[in-house]
């Protein structure tokens, strides 16, 4: 992991694959426009023509890309193009990127706890054209269990292992652990799953984060393509 400037969080050593780029936009970078992607695209080196933008609605719909463009109400995109540049924005929620370097077929998932709870790492799955253990996959910043506090209307959804007991009725829920159990139970290679262990929460110089900031939230981008 390292960062290449004060706005953009590099992820592709992670993948050791030339020429592919994984990147993630930090909170010195504006997002307070309508073309902040096509702005962050260019900040990575990616033509922003060749932009797929996901309009994201805390679903399960998984797009498997063919050419640039609004995806409407999906929160995953997938692609074998190597000329198209996939994106999604997150505020707290996983993103979690993948890539099969025999097919070079690559991902990102918009994985929140509605996301996640209803089955979006398996419609991905069912979506990729190799195999799933062929997959390197990264979950990038995203709120940790430290700082996600649940109901137990929410609790009840995943396994009592995964939530730490806090005040009264609420629970904290390591949403990374569940994608990672998900993963694993379809067959991905544990070796080849990567956590970063990066909590938005809890670092306000770096990460936007909804539970932190409330409406006045900014959103972090997560992008990947071949340069």
């Amino acid at each position: 992991m390292t960062h290449t400037s004060e706005r953009i969080l590099n992820l592709s050593n992670y993948f050791n694959e030339p020429n592919f780029y994984a990147g993630f936009s930090l909170n010195g970078f504006s997002n307070q426009q309508t073309d902040d992607r096509k702005e962050f695209s260019v900040a990575l080196g990616f033509d922003p023509e060749k932009l797929v933008i996901a309009k994201q609605v805390h679903g399960t719909h998984v797009f498997q890309c063919k050419k640039p463009g609004e995806i409407n109400s999906t929160d995953g995109v997938i692609s074998s193009d190597p000329l198209l540049i996939l994106s999604i924005q997150v505020a707290d929620c996983i993103p979690l990127y993948f890539l099969n370097k025999y097919t070079k077929e690559f991902g990102l998932i918009h994985a929140g706890w509605r996301g996640t709870a209803h089955g979006i790492v398996t419609e991905a799955i069912k979506v990729l054209s190799g195999e799933i253990q062929d997959n390197i996959f990264v979950i990038g910043p995203s709120i940790r269990q430290c700082c996600f506090e649940i109901g137990p209307e929410v609790a009840e959804i995943f396994p009592s292992k995964l939530c730490i007991k806090g005040k009264l009725d609420r629970s904290y829920l390591d949403l990374q652990r569940v994608v990672v159990d998900q993963l694993i139970s379809l067959g991905a290679v544990s070796d080849k799953i990567v956590d970063m262990g990066e909590c938005s929460h809890c670092k306000p110089e770096l990460y936007h984060s909804y539970r932190r900031d409330g409406k006045k939230a900014g959103r972090m981008i997560a992008m990947a393509g071949w340069l």
